[in-house]
């Protein structure tokens, strides 16, 4: 089917597949120097909050963790992962689920290449 007026075709879904698969390698290219497999969870929860810095919001992670479709419990287990890889910082020792999150500098620049490629 071709859209009307550009004379390009839409893409196939065979077209779409092979777009997702070279992005997932790309993904984990990027992620690698982290030291850790980023899942859908974990791409969903950097996602959020690339996108919240991007608008200069500022994010707590009970806030974070309503963007994402699990349990809280376990986005936290991934936020914590997340942290010990050096993607994220945040400091939960006194505020809790109330913590500010934010990417740090270096995943920050590694997602917007990745989203940028």
């Amino acid at each position: 089917m071709s859209d009307q007026g550009t004379g390009n075709s839409r893409p196939t879904a065979q077209d779409i597949a092979c777009r997702l698969l070279a992005f997932s390698r790309i993904r984990r290219k990027v992620f690698e120097p982290y030291g850790m497999t980023v899942n859908d969870i974990a791409w969903q929860l950097l996602l959020a909050l690339f996108v919240a810095q991007e608008r200069r919001r500022r994010v707590d992670i009970y806030r974070l963790c309503d963007d994402v479709p699990v349990p809280k419990t376990v986005s936290v287990r991934w936020l914590r992962a997340l942290r010990s890889s050096g993607m994220i910082d945040y400091d939960d020792r006194s505020a809790g689920l109330s913590a500010l999150v934010r990417l740090t500098p270096a995943a920050e620049d590694s997602l917007r290449d990745l989203i940028e490629a």
